[in-house]
């Protein structure tokens, strides 16, 4: 893990910008500063992760499951009650709505933890130890 340290800003966005102009994937690079500079943020933005993927994916079979499920139930245990239709969709979307939003809630929660990844233990820092000084530490990681 290579680590840099300035102690003025500019020279810490100057080594920024030269690190992703090399580059070096902004997940690999950690920047920590004594104030907030929004101009970091902006040089280390990362393009938006695929959550809403699995979001929609999740809902989409949420659904598909929940019209699946009850005319399969009603299909294989018919009860026929004063000549009204065995398949109804009007009673069935109540369920399909319900499975949509639990599926896709936990598809997107999957989403989630897979585009986190969690916490490497050696890379845990004391944030006392960059309190004062502008500091990039890239990580070898791919």
């Amino acid at each position: 893990m290579q680590r840099y340290e300035f102690e003025d800003e500019h020279s810490y966005l100057e080594k920024l910008k030269e690190l992703v102009a090399q580059g070096v994937p902004t997940r690999n690079i950690h920047a920590f500063s004594p104030i907030p500079v929004p101009a970091a943020e902006t040089i280390l933005r990362e393009k938006p992760t695929f959550v809403r993927v699995f979001a929609i994916l999740g809902a989409l079979s949420g659904l598909l499951a929940g019209f699946a499920l009850t005319i399969y139930t009603v299909m294989r245990y018919p009860m026929i009650v004063s000549g009204k239709p065995e398949i109804s969709l009007l009673p069935f979307v109540v369920i399909a709505f319900e499975l949509t939003i639990l599926l896709g809630s936990l598809a997107t929660f999957a989403g989630f933890l897979l585009n986190a990844r969690l916490p490497y233990i050696p890379r845990i820092f004391n944030p006392d130890e960059y309190s004062s000084h502008f500091t990039i530490l890239v990580s070898e990681e791919h």
